[in-house]
């Protein structure tokens, strides 16, 4: 960076201070003014992980769909923490981390993430090892610097284990997210899953308005129309519109520090298939776009949608390059073992992941019509309207802070095709 680059840079940091200083004075949108002065400056940490996974994903499935890198991040950088050899390089290349920067994979990001509590947003995050008294108590023990925890149960009886995981699963989202496990998911080889299951209810900072919503037309890929809830609103956000990819991009908070939705609306609905292949090619082009946004008074037409889904993840992360990590000879992950163990070899044999995502006119935040907020009133005639009626990509997105040198990273990663039968 270029001597006057970095004064530009410390000038606008020390506004932004001052910014921060008032907000608590003040109104809530200097805060926000104030997280889109480092979006100009901080772009995301980007990852094959945190891409291709997605990317991969997205692609190869033609129906609604949301997955999480990230909550899969955790985990993996917990098993990068024991490995060895190409193992550990290769993690480290799908993470896209240094090896000193492991153990804060989740330190990090953990203020934002437990700042959530107060919406409606559950998870359960755990690596299960098959029960032995191999494994090392250190692994066991130290899983909550990862945001995760370890888990040892006996496969040797199959159908108890998953009915047992479950039940943890169950548990931990209030029966939102359930049977995360199929019937033969375990057998007596398995020796180590990677088990996440996520519940999102979307709140909105500034929600819609139900008094607008109404019934509209959605055209879908194949050229069908069905008919969805549409809501409507007034806000301002960050807005790009990419004229040579003929796509909008909006951005809209939540109501949780650091925590918005990004919604990528191509102008027509063969688009989206377009706009996967371009994520996947070029990594940081929309982090690019979101650096170039601006705040906007928008009109938004989006439908009001639930996305549930479950996917084994074995396969993309192969394709990524964590094949070694399933090697039933050798995978690398040793150091888990006890150094008297007789044990031959611990290795990764599943990756379940199960979301759901809930998106309406508020969340959990409930007002009469008459309380809304003033912005989802008065529809201004000439302001720019971005309007959900075809497929689109949509993340959840969280920013570690407005005042380092913060990261981005997408919570959620999905598409919306329009209601299915």
């Amino acid at each position: 960076m270029s001597r006057a680059s970095g004064d530009q840079e410390c000038c606008i940091r020390d506004t932004a201070l001052k910014l921060f200083a008032s907000f608590f004075q003040d109104s809530g949108r200097k805060f926000v003014v104030l997280i889109f002065i480092f979006n100009t400056f901080h772009t995301a940490k980007s990852s094959k992980l945190a891409n291709s996974l997605a990317m991969e994903l997205l692609l190869n499935t033609k129906i609604n769909t949301v997955v999480s890198p990230l909550l899969v991040r955790f985990p993996l950088c917990k098993l990068t923490s024991e490995a060895e050899g190409t193992t550990k390089s290769d993690l480290l290349s799908i993470l896209g981390i240094k090896s000193k920067e492991v153990p804060n994979c989740y330190t990090e990001i953990k203020d934002v993430l437990e700042g959530m509590s107060h919406m409606d947003f559950l998870s359960l995050n755990k690596i299960i090892v098959n029960y032995t008294d191999d494994v090392k108590l250190q692994f066991i023990s130290n899983g909550a610097n990862y945001g995760i925890k370890v888990d040892k149960i006996g496969f040797n009886y199959p159908s108890s284990a998953i009915s047992f995981i479950n039940r943890w699963v169950d548990k931990a989202t209030l029966k939102r997210v359930t049977d995360v496990l199929e019937p033969n998911d375990i057998n007596n080889k398995s020796s180590m899953l990677i088990i996440n299951a996520a519940y999102l209810k979307v709140t909105w900072e500034i929600p819609f308005d139900i008094t607008l919503t109404k019934n509209a037309k959605f055209y879908q890929i194949d050229g069908k129309v069905s008919t969805v809830s549409m809501m409507t609103k007034m806000d301002t956000c960050l807005y790009f519109q990419d004229e040579n990819m003929n796509i909008q991009f909006v951005t809209m908070k939540l109501a949780s520090f650091g925590i918005t939705m990004s919604i990528a609306l191509p102008e027509t609905r063969k688009g989206l298939s377009e706009l996967l292949h371009k994520l996947l090619q070029e990594p940081n082009y929309f982090d690019q776009i979101q650096n170039n946004m601006k705040f906007e008074t928008i009109k938004i037409n989006l439908p009001r949608f639930k996305i549930k889904n479950c996917f084994e993840l074995d396969k993309y992360l192969k394709k990524i390059g964590a094949s070694q990590l399933f090697n039933e000879t050798y995978s690398g992950l040793d150091r888990i073992l006890k150094k008297n163990s007789t044990s031959k070899n611990i290795h990764l044999s599943k990756v379940k992941q199960k979301i759901f995502i809930d998106i309406d006119e508020m969340g959990i935040f409930r007002k009469l019509p008459g309380e809304m907020y003033d912005e989802t009133h008065g529809l201004a005639f000439g302001s720019t309207e971005v309007v959900g009626d075809h497929p689109f990509y949509f993340t959840v997105n969280l920013q570690t802070s407005p005042l380092e040198n913060a990261r981005r990273y997408h919570l959620f990663q999905g598409v919306y095709y329009g209601p299915e039968n």
